[in-house]
């Protein structure tokens, strides 16, 4: 119930700022996001355009993975905070969530200020979901930040994590 409130955004996913530091999530846990249309796709509930993650996750693992804003941010402009992560529905049913705590924190890379590392999560509980067997499932991950400019903008863009037992 409580990852349900999670997805439909009763309840913040990540609500601890996130700090800068160095991310270091390797190139296939990135996905690179790009200015896109916010049409949704009936068939699968995920924005049309959603940027996949070329390396899936498996239900128990603890990598970062991260967003690459570089594209969709407007000239000049970095990321000043994460103002909010949240699952889509299928995820939230599945026991996806997104880890944000002193060993797992949001990152935002402080050199480039346009790189944000999360630590996606699956509850013990459904790690063996057979969902998460033969191809897997398709979860959106939306992740809204603020700007530094002034005024901020808002700009949120969602990618594609494939769970999947490997």
């Amino acid at each position: 119930m409580l990852a349900q409130l999670v997805a439909i955004g009763v309840i913040p996913s990540a609500t601890a700022d996130p700090i800068p530091g160095d991310v270091g999530v390797p190139d296939d846990c990135t996905a690179v996001l790009r200015r896109i249309s916010s049409v949704v796709s009936i068939a699968t509930g995920l924005p049309l355009g959603s940027v996949p993650f070329e390396r899936h996750f498996d239900p128990s693992d603890r990598l970062p993975y991260a967003f690459d804003w570089t594209e969709a941010l407007p000239e000049g402009a970095k990321v000043e905070t994460v103002r909010r992560i949240s699952i889509s529905a299928l995820g939230a049913q599945y026991g996806v969530t997104v880890i944000n705590d002193a060993e797992h924190p949001t990152l935002i890379d402080a050199e480039t200020g346009t790189l944000v590392a999360f630590w996606p999560s699956v509850a013990d509980l459904f790690q063996s979901n057979n969902a998460f067997s033969s191809t897997g499932s398709p979860i959106g991950i939306s992740m809204q930040i603020a700007t530094d400019q002034s005024p901020p903008q808002f700009i949120e863009q969602t990618a594609v994590l494939i769970v999947r037992q490997k």
